[in-house]
């Protein structure tokens, strides 16, 4: 059996049985990232190819590693699409209202979590400085994928707390990517070697303006171009723009996450006839790649914990629960009081692990292994894959709750600003059509004249037809 032969064989399993999963978890609005990822455990080495089970069963495991380089780029792939539907879903206008908060929830938020999860996980593991910090970097930001999947259940009482949260998790992608990738520069160091902290300060300071200057760059150019596409092609366009934007920012040694976050609001921002089919294509792709990221992650790794583990790795998990909390409120500060206590509650407990440490992980593996440190390699992954697991679980009962009429129905603080939010939208969309009014198209333009102008030019008409039939 040929390679590709095997790597569609393996794709079209894991497909095909994640899309059965996750329609069956989404028709009962629950987050379906951690029976994927177990779809992906029962498939894989962890119970196909257990010992035991391979006694009484002789079913061939999915070999990821026999795909060659198809679940790597995947995975990269899916981390374009879902930024990019997401930023281009969520707007211009709903992100100037909470961008300020959100970067500084994205920035600090990334560098709090790895210096606080790396001292954990070094305590209470017992592994080296440097694999704990590189653990606690993969770990460091929230999933846009996974709380995008909360819209259903929070968007309704909030509304401005979610599209915090959702900037939060795409801005802190271009973070949870580099922050690996300089701990494992500090793994491949020789003993005795000099550290140089303003060389990656500055390579960090690369990637974000450079990433930035390219989605507004791109971002402007591209949304001309959408002008003049014909209908068919509009949404194979927006595909090719999400991609070329990645390509070129990468290029220029910016973050191409964040080029593409910065390319989805401009191009979002925009009012074309095919915004709709736009929105449906990107969200079906995303999900398609979505779905193959955790079914993949699943069936990568082997997970062998004993009793022994299970002590460690709630104490873990209970250091990233109140680290949450912990932060919202020193970042929040005296912004504290324009925030409710369920917002508050909903900023400090719905911060699932997702899409980013599921595609970083076996990337940090894959450059461990090379390293001769496969067992540190092994235990990433294996860890990566229990916190997933357990914060996406966590974040679900939290957000369920927050939802309940016990918790927010009854609170008129959030009603009341929910109401209010309502007319300030409506009025954002009013002052949004007027200046967007000379970038419609012609016909467009001309059916929301006033309509005063309208009613004269048919009076008008009526008027001219009875004297040219007289005549």
């Amino acid at each position: 059996m040929s390679d590709a032969l095997i790597a569609i064989t393996y794709f079209a399993i894991l497909l095909g049985l994640g899309v059965l999963v996750a329609n069956f978890f989404k028709k009962r609005n629950i987050p379906d990232s951690i029976f994927l990822i177990l779809l992906g455990l029962l498939l894989g080495p962890t119970i196909l190819g257990n010992p035991f089970i391979a006694q009484y069963m002789k079913i061939e495991p999915v070999s990821i590693s026999a795909m060659g380089a198809v679940p790597d780029f995947l995975r990269i792939l899916a981390l374009i699409m879902i930024v990019f539907a997401g930023m281009f879903n969520v707007g211009l206008r709903s992100f100037r209202k909470t961008s300020g908060t959100s970067v500084k929830f994205a920035v600090l938020g990334v560098a709090f979590n790895t210096i606080i999860l790396g001292f954990a996980a070094h305590f209470i593991f017992g592994i080296d400085w440097v694999f704990a910090l590189l653990l606690g970097g993969i770990l460091s930001g929230t999933a846009d994928a996974i709380i995008f999947t909360f819209d259903s259940v929070l968007d309704k009482d909030y509304r401005r707390v979610m599209t915090m949260l959702k900037t939060e998790a795409v801005f802190n992608s271009p973070m949870c990517i580099l922050i690996p990738l300089v701990f494992l520069d500090f793994v491949s160091l020789q003993p005795g070697a000099i550290i140089e902290p303003m060389a990656y300060f500055s390579k960090f300071v690369l990637m974000m303006v450079a990433g930035v200057g390219a989605g507004i760059i791109l971002g402007l150019g591209f949304s001309k171009l959408v002008k003049r596409m014909a209908q068919d092609y509009t949404v194979l366009l927006m595909l090719s723009i999400a991609l070329l934007t990645y390509a070129a920012s990468e290029y220029v040694g910016g973050s191409g996450i964040m080029a593409v976050a910065i390319c989805g609001l401009i191009v979002g921002d925009m009012g074309f006839q095919e915004k709709d089919d736009v929105k449906r294509f990107d969200d079906h792709f995303s999900e398609m790649l979505r779905i193959a990221v955790f079914t993949f992650l699943g069936a990568q790794v082997t997970l062998t914990f004993g009793l022994s583990d299970i002590i460690p790795i709630l104490l873990f998990f209970i250091a990233i629960v109140l680290a949450r909390p912990l932060f919202v409120n020193i970042i929040l500060g005296k912004e504290r009081k324009n925030y409710t206590k369920q917002e508050r509650f909903v900023m400090s407990f719905v911060a699932p692990r997702g899409i980013d440490a599921a595609a970083m992980a076996p990337i940090v593996a894959a450059a461990l292994i090379a390293a001769n440190l496969g067992a540190a390699a092994a235990s990433i992954m294996n860890m990566v894959v229990v916190v997933i697991i357990m914060t996406v679980l966590f974040s679900t009962a939290m957000a369920k709750f927050a939802a309940s009429s016990r918790f927010a129905g009854g609170q008129l603080s959030v009603k009341n600003y929910a109401n209010r939010e309502t007319v300030e939208d409506k009025e954002e969309e009013l002052e949004d059509e007027i200046e967007h009014e000379e970038e419609r198209p012609s016909k467009e333009a001309a059916s929301q004249l006033p309509s005063i102008k309208g009613s004269s030019k048919e009076k008008s008409k009526p008027a001219k037809k009875p004297d040219k039939k007289k005549s």
